[in-house]
């Protein structure tokens, strides 16, 4: 059973995640850090560590989804473990907002105030609706081209790349995924669906079972394709720190091993989209009223 406010935790992890994308940047949740006085651990909701070739720099974030605004004492008392963990700099994220007592204690003691709240609608999005395309392979058999015809090689094949590494499969479903035309992609969902492509190849080679390599020049991949389609509303929210705003719609989508997740981030410069999925196929998407697209 999931413990009060833990929901609210996750998803605020899930954003900080979102938001810092980059090299170098490692976001836990929960995260442990030892106490300077103490020597014993002390958990944080969410730490945010950045890392340069000079120092390391930690964030932390406390998440407060309680029927009431924060309070000068909640405060107090987070930036008192801030002192104490070693944080450089502390963020309280609540649903129900701040005292103004809260505000000013809170400025005073380097904590960033945010505001995390449901929002029941978004201009740029239009309806409320997330809509995801995924692409499931039942069948891909891969005939390989080798340099020379003539060049008799043993079964067991494994398709080796330029550097030695033997190909998974996922490097043939992504090569499909980038020649797919759109057409195929529209199609009928729950259909099974047979493809071919003809790819021209630099670098691979094929090592027989006889552990004998050979250039290979092409690839002719057949497969037989089906498309899930899954239809839901996104979760809404707006997250605001001082005169920064942003509109956070985020969803689920797609089934099984193809299930994915999306976060969209709408903000005065514009929207952007981020997808989290296990495969190599990218789902195609569409939100609300916005066009379908592939995203990366």
């Amino acid at each position: 059973m999931a413990r009060p406010g833990e929901q609210f935790q996750n998803f605020v992890a899930m954003l900080e995640r979102t938001l810092n994308p980059i090299d170098g940047v490692e976001v836990h949740s929960p995260y442990h850090l030892r106490d300077r006085d103490t020597g014993e651990l002390r958990e944080h909701d969410v730490v945010i560590i950045r890392t340069t070739h000079h120092d390391r720099h930690l964030t932390a974030v406390e998440c407060r989804d309680r029927s009431r605004k924060v309070t000068v004492n909640e405060v107090e008392g987070f930036a008192n473990k801030c002192q104490h963990t070693g944080v450089h700099h502390g963020v309280i994220v609540a649903a129900k907002g701040f005292t103004k007592s809260a505000r000013a204690k809170a400025a005073a003691q380097n904590i960033s105030c945010v505001e995390l709240a449901a929002a029941e609608r978004f201009s740029w999005m239009g309806q409320n609706i997330l809509t995801v395309r995924s692409f499931n392979f039942l069948e891909i058999r891969c005939d390989l081209v080798l340099d020379d015809p003539a060049k008799a090689s043993k079964p067991p094949y494994q398709l080796i790349d330029a550097a030695g590494a033997t190909l998974p499969d996922d490097t043939l479903m992504a090569l499909i995924d980038e020649a797919m035309p759109d057409d195929e992609r529209e199609a009928p969902a729950n259909t099974p669906r047979h493809g071919s492509l003809d790819a021209e190849v630099r670098g691979y080679r094929v090592r027989d079972g006889e552990g004998q390599f050979y250039e290979v020049q092409r690839i002719r991949l057949r497969y037989t394709l089906q498309i899930a389609e899954t239809s839901a509303p996104f979760s809404l929210h707006t997250y605001t720190s001082g005169s920064s705003n942003l509109d956070i719609a985020h969803g689920d989508g797609g089934t099984g091993q193809e299930a994915a997740s999306i976060t969209m981030i709408g903000s005065e410069s514009g929207v952007t989209g981020f997808v989290r999925h296990p495969t190599a196929i990218k789902p195609w998407i569409k939100v609300g009223d916005l066009p379908a697209k592939k995203l990366d």
